[in-house]
């Protein structure tokens, strides 16, 4: 059985799965189009994650093709329905990084309030801006959470222990038993002065950050897209921007298709980063440990049919 994997794993994950007698494991990345087209061939198992994006050409190059694994929470990129119409079993590991996402969002907070990205470019252009660098605490400050699932909850209990104040917003309405205050989309843009957005990437998120939530956010709110790149109208943003109303702009899920669309943003406060929020050794492990246990699974499965 051939599986394979177009997007990193950690190299203990393919040591192990290399040791699965029956596997065969091509772990081959960087690879375009036509290139992962014919790979597909003789592919019983796909391991990915979101570099790319499977496409219902995919399937007509793929007739042994059992199933797709996507290792991380995310699904917008793996025609789902599509899938299964074909007798192709999807599998996704959904929990695995909620720890190191939360972590890292808490990171960017701090690092927005304390200008620590212009801190740096600034020493690193030869520049003193200390006198223009003042920043704030976090303390007592209100912080909004756009998605209150699995990681907003996470993100939420490492932030109590900063006496702030926690509001959120969920798609799917209050969570039973929270502890934090529920609010409307529009009061969430008033209040916080810190946002942070965590939701999967659907068709009713898509651009669902746009002009009608940036005309109601407070002047010098950082901001934090955990999410995916979509979800915000970067046309709007980018508007925003140069109108001065945010302190700084943290994007992260960037993927290679996007490089191209980071220098309209020049010499404003925004960073884009590499999707760095399940990007630990000890996540990737966790993430690796269930691809292997779906793989298993997997093999199982077909042995018995």
């Amino acid at each position: 059985m051939k599986i394979l994997i177009i997007d990193p794993l950690s190299e203990n994950t393919i040591c192990r799965l290399k040791k699965i007698i029956d596997l065969e494991i091509c772990y081959l990345l960087g690879l375009d189009e036509n290139e992962i087209l014919k790979e597909l061939n003789d592919t019983s198992i796909l391991i990915m994650r979101t570099s790319y994006i499977f496409s219902e050409e995919w399937l007509k190059y793929a007739p042994k093709l059992i199933a797709v694994i996507v290792a991380g929470n995310g699904t917008e990129n793996v025609p789902i329905n599509l899938l299964k119409s074909n007798n192709i079993i999807f599998k996704n590991v959904k929990a695995a990084s909620v720890s190191s996402v939360a972590e890292y969002v808490v990171c960017l907070m701090l690092m927005g309030l304390r200008n620590i990205m212009e801190g740096i470019r600034s020493v690193e252009e030869g520049k003193w801006k200390k006198p223009l660098l003042i920043g704030n605490e976090i303390k007592e400050k209100t912080i909004g959470l756009i998605g209150f699932g699995n990681i907003g909850k996470s993100i939420a209990e490492l932030l109590d222990k900063f006496n702030v104040k926690i509001i959120y917003n969920n798609e799917s309405g209050p969570v039973e038993n929270s502890l934090y205050e529920y609010v409307e989309l529009k009061e969430l843009a008033k209040r916080s002065d810190i946002i942070s957005i965590q939701v999967p990437l659907t068709n009713s998120t898509k651009h669902f950050i746009n002009e009608d939530f940036f005309s109601n956010i407070k002047k010098d709110c950082v901001l934090i897209n955990a999410s995916r790149y979509e979800v915000i109208n970067m046309d709007h943003l980018i508007d925003k921007l140069k109108q001065g109303f945010f302190k700084h702009v943290y994007i992260d899920p960037i993927e290679i298709r996007h490089l191209k669309e980071i220098s309209k943003t020049e010499n404003l406060p925004i960073s884009f980063l590499p999707h760095l929020g399940a990007n630990t050794y000890e996540a990737q492990e966790r993430i690796g440990g269930e691809v292997i246990k779906i793989v298993i699974q997997l093999m199982t499965k077909v042995s018995m049919v």
